[in-house]
Formats: structure tokens, sequence, C-alpha cells
């Protein structure tokens, strides 16, 4: 099992001091190098390796590929591995999380990440040494820029009225818009958008693809602010 903790943050005013090894990047470079790794690995969020996997089933040691932060820090590195592409990309995403930050900030919704974010948006030059950790924050921004204007989207002409009461069975055609992956109960919680514009929430037993296309039948199990549940969900 993985854990994620958070340094505590410190006001940019009290910087630790550049060391002689470290190197100064423009944030732009860095968000361009997010944009180079997102774009190297399919636009894939990678952490860890990714090996060959022989006929048979085994693993072996051949790395496939390699996680995001290797490309990023090859790119920082070697700038002309950035393209233009890769840095309006990178400065969509810096503007579109800088944003997000502001509305959950006035929401009081932000979570301790989004707290570390904040003073990541506003640096202007990074250390390489002194602001790894910093750097690393910004890895995995291009697949949630990405994934939120996808998503706002798909939102723009959502029908927001229940596909029906709780306790009613439907069945639809949709588009599958989300899948995440619960390790807490080994199954799939797919979010689809249907003909009539409805947008439904449901666990299933395998993955789904995004965008895939599916015939379902289940019976509403309650009423979110985003989504119609369902349970006892069955695909054609």
């Amino acid at each position: 099992m993985y854990r994620t903790y958070f340094r505590p943050m410190t006001a940019r005013s009290r910087k630790p001091r550049q060391q002689p090894a470290d190197a100064v990047v423009s944030a732009e470079t860095v968000w361009g190098a997010a944009a180079h790794a997102d774009r190297v690995n399919g636009g894939e969020y990678r952490k860890e390796p990714e090996y060959r996997v022989r006929e048979d089933g085994t693993i072996t040691d051949e790395v496939v590929r390699q996680p995001n932060k290797v490309h990023m820090w090859a790119a920082i590195r070697d700038n002309s591995l950035i393209t233009d592409a890769d840095r309006d990309t990178g400065r969509a995403a810096l503007d579109y999380v800088r944003k997000n930050l502001i509305i959950k900030g006035l929401k009081g919704s932000m979570s301790d990440f989004d707290r570390s974010l904040t003073s990541v948006v506003d640096i202007t030059e990074f250390q390489t040494g002194a602001d790894r950790y910093e750097i690393a924050l910004v890895t995995s921004q291009i697949r949630a820029f990405r994934e939120g204007t996808r998503i706002e989207a798909v939102m723009d002409d959502v029908n927001r009225a229940p596909l029906a009461d709780v306790g009613a069975k439907v069945s639809g055609h949709a588009r599958v818009i989300r899948v995440v992956y619960s390790t807490n109960y080994n199954v799939y919680f797919v979010t689809a958008k249907t003909d009539t514009n409805h947008m439904v929430f449901f666990s299933y037993r395998e993955r789904l693809a995004v965008d895939s296309e599916i015939d379902f039948r289940g019976t509403v199990k309650a009423h979110r602010p985003d989504a119609t549940q369902l349970n006892r969900v069955r695909l054609a």
C-alpha cells in the first residue's frame, strides 16, 4: 500500500538558500517539461516504471515505459525536448490549475494537496535542488488539466434532473465518462452520460474504457448532486 505524506508548507519569502549545484529554471520550462512527459507516455500518468510481461504472465526487468518524473527531469535538463506545443499545454495547464484552486478556496473545499499546490502555481523560477518537491507536484497536473477540461465540456449540456425516482428500474444507452478503481471495494466506479444527457454513477466489477458506449439496466439507488446513482447494474 502506498501512503502519501504532505510536507508542511513554508512561506516563499523563507525559501531555502540556493545550493551551488542548483540550476534555476523558469516556470514555463517546468510546466512544459511536465507536458513533454505526458506526451511521451501517451497521456497516461505513471508513478512507477512499466515492465515487459512475458506471454506466460511473468514480469521481466525490462522497462517499457518510465515514470513521468523521469521524462520530466530529462526535459528540464535538456530543453530541446520541449516542443512549442508542450509549452502551450504547460501554460494552459498552469492557468487552469490556478483558477481551479481559486474556486476551491472560495468554496472552502481545498485538500492538503491543494494547499501545497497553491504555493507552486505562483512560482516563476524553480531551483532544481531546493524546489524538487515543488517540481514533483507539477508532474501530475497536465493529466489533471486534460481530465478537468474534458469533464467540463461533458457537463455543459447535462440534464441535472434525476433520471428516475429512487427504487425505479431504469435502462438506457450511455457513454462512459470516467472510471476510477477503488482498492477498498475492489470495484470500478463508473460515471456515464446517457443519450438523454443525464449523468449516472455506479460500481462495476470490470474496467470499462473511457468513451466506450454501453447499454445498461439498473435500479436507482440515490440522487447525487452530480449524477443519479444506480445499483444492481447489468450491461448488455
